[in-house]
């Protein structure tokens, strides 16, 4: 018995010790749990273990930058302008505390980058643009003082990945910009470098699955979402029990069309069990329905308007409502949604930034067309094919029509496993539109790039990223731009062979 003690108590300070050099930034065994109640969205429990621990040991800095991950965490889901002035006075009050405390540790300042990194993106999200890239700026700057001094210590990767994501994925101006102020992108690959933390803090159940959620999240926003659907699918049990991982794991099987998976994830959310309000959960069940076209669509995106107190995805959830009563045959309830798309919210999120595109499009989507589009998007191939097949497309000659059917043809060959099948429509696509007036035909020239990407045949593939990269206008959806843009680079990067 002595002996299995003795080796218990070393295996804990061989532990413990070995990642943290002062017990000021502990992230111990207690803050590892109180990490996995913030992501399970237990916020008011981990605040009470947090004040709890606080009294027991004041001098653990680190449980005050769990304090405001927790703020964080609650903002990003339950946005409010309250909450966002609380996170900001928290931050000052905390650094009050911090500053110049024990800095000769690896976690002084990179806690001190987490935590304004963490404020500087709040501070983008409310408008406050100019003193969120300033925040942002310094919190670069104080991870590479902390690579620098600390060459080795296992957060620094965490915080290189992430800024990795935020780099390779804002517009290309303001990547210039950064560049001009020495901010650019690591060279080390994102995955890598998370994947690598994570195997570092692997045994923390906390910190292991917040990597894992960065993971995820890093490849969905480098349009690799079937690789991160994939990831997230594979992740080892006790990683399911929390409820972000179950969300994002239902979430990725949406962006990914595997909406019957998607489905059963979100009805397995217990959201009555949260201790903070978690609106992103009806947007997204109300999206999922609508790919079935399911008649209780309307409830969820619905519930999503009224109740969120925020302004993200507002305009997008009024479009989803428009769309639903246009395929059930309500053209009044159609024009009314519509026009609140054009009064609601605001346009600082991709999505909501789509949906007023959607609206200059001029005019109204053909009712079989767009559930058809539905079913595509969800991957019932099998029922789009069989209702695409009722559509008289001899007898229209508008060209939005004709290029909408020929798209969602191609869509539906090639979801079925018939690429070979699908690369004659979406040249028709192409040929019909050779101006590019329409952004069917920026999607056609992505969809054969990534064809003949996966058939290895770059060239052909790089020819078609960069015809949907010349057709891109500013006034389609980014995100079209942006996979024909990361597609070329993929190409580019593809080791040369010597035949």
């Amino acid at each position: 018995m002595k002996k299995s003690i003795l080796l218990f108590v070393s295996f804990y300070f061989i532990f413990v010790c070995g990642l943290v050099s002062q017990s000021h930034y502990n992230p111990d065994l207690n803050c590892c749990d109180i990490t996995v109640q913030i992501l399970d969205l237990k916020v008011e429990t981990a605040k009470k273990n947090i004040n709890t621990q606080l009294t027991i040991n004041p001098d653990n800095y680190y449980l005050y930058y769990l304090d405001q991950f927790a703020d964080f965490v609650q903002l990003l889901v339950a946005a409010n302008e309250e909450r966002y002035e609380n996170l900001k006075d928290n931050f000052n009050e905390y650094r009050e505390i911090m500053d110049d405390k024990d800095t000769a540790s690896p976690y002084y300042l990179y806690l001190l980058s987490s935590m304004q990194l963490q404020l500087s993106l709040s501070k983008l999200k409310f408008g406050e643009t100019l003193s969120g890239a300033r925040l942002a700026l310094q919190s670069y700057r104080n991870m590479e003082r902390n690579i620098e001094k600390h060459p080795d210590f296992y957060g620094n990767k965490k915080l290189r990945g992430l800024f990795n994501v935020m780099l390779g994925n804002i517009p290309a101006f303001l990547r210039t910009v950064a560049g001009l102020f020495g901010v650019k992108p690591g060279k080390e690959s994102t995955f890598d470098l998370l994947s690598d933390y994570k195997a570092d803090i692997r045994d923390k159940i906390g910190l292991s699955t917040e990597a894992s959620i960065f993971i995820a999240l890093s490849l969905m926003l480098d349009k690799k979402t079937d690789e991160a659907y994939q990831y997230i699918s594979n992740l080892n049990e006790p990683h399911y029990k929390i409820f972000l991982v179950k969300y994002f794991y239902g979430n990725l099987a949406y962006h990914t069309g595997n909406n019957e998976v998607a489905l059963a994830a979100f009805r397995g959310l217990n959201i009555d069990q949260l201790e903070v309000k978690f609106y992103p959960y009806y947007f997204i069940y109300g999206k999922i329905l609508m790919n079935k076209l399911d008649p209780g669509a309307n409830f969820y995106l619905q519930t999503y308007i009224n109740e969120t107190n925020g302004f993200d995805y507002l305009k997008q959830a009024h479009l989803y409502l428009a769309y639903y009563y246009l395929m059930n045959g309500n053209n009044l309830k159609y024009e009314e949604e519509l026009l609140n798309v054009k009064k609601e919210g605001n346009d600082k999120t991709e999505r909501d930034r789509e949906a007023l595109l959607d609206l200059k499009k001029g005019y109204t989507p053909d009712v079989t067309l767009l559930k058809t589009s539905f079913l595509v998007k969800g991957s019932y191939y099998q029922k789009a094919d069989s209702l695409l097949a009722t559509y008289p497309i001899l007898n229209n000659i508008y060209l939005p029509y004709q290029l909408n059917f020929l798209l969602l043809k191609g869509q539906i060959r090639e979801g079925l496993g018939d690429n070979d099948a699908a690369i004659p429509d979406f040249l028709s696509v192409i040929e019909k539109d050779t101006r590019g007036s329409y952004d069917f035909t920026t999607i056609a020239s992505i969809h054969l790039a990534q064809i003949f990407e996966s058939k290895a045949d770059y060239s052909k593939a790089m020819e078609y990223y960069k015809l949907a990269k010349s057709l891109y206008k500013s006034d389609y959806y980014e995100s079209l731009e942006d996979l024909a843009r990361k597609g070329i680079k993929r190409i580019e990067d593809q080791p040369v062979t010597n035949e």
